[in-house]
């Protein structure tokens, strides 16, 4: 019985060094995001958590890029306009009703 405890605990062990050398990998990658909004320049205050929670990385070829809450709305809507032009000119009817 003491030689199946031993195992999970050496397995336990073995999940808990690789979940920490995970995070230490994260929390490198969110050091070199900076202190600001990519797109305006606004500053981002991580003692805040309603700003931790809000403000949003975006990656873009495997460069991590911190936007603030305002950036993302309209990066949001760009995006929306985009596909819906891209559906009209197809001719497809964004309603999804079956009907051009």
């Amino acid at each position: 019985m003491s030689f199946l405890r031993k195992l999970k605990r050496n397995k336990a062990k073995d999940q808990m060094k690789d979940f920490k050398k995970a995070i230490k990998g994260v929390s490198k990658r969110i050091d070199t995001l900076g202190d600001n909004c990519r797109a305006c320049g606004r500053d981002f205050d991580n003692t805040v958590p309603e700003t931790l929670s809000s403000w949003v990385v975006y990656v873009v070829d495997d460069d991590p890029r911190l936007v603030c809450p305002d950036c993302k709305k309209e990066i949001d809507e760009l995006k929306n306009d985009h596909v819906e032009g891209e559906v009209e000119d197809a001719g497809i009817n964004p309603s999804g009703d079956g009907k051009t």
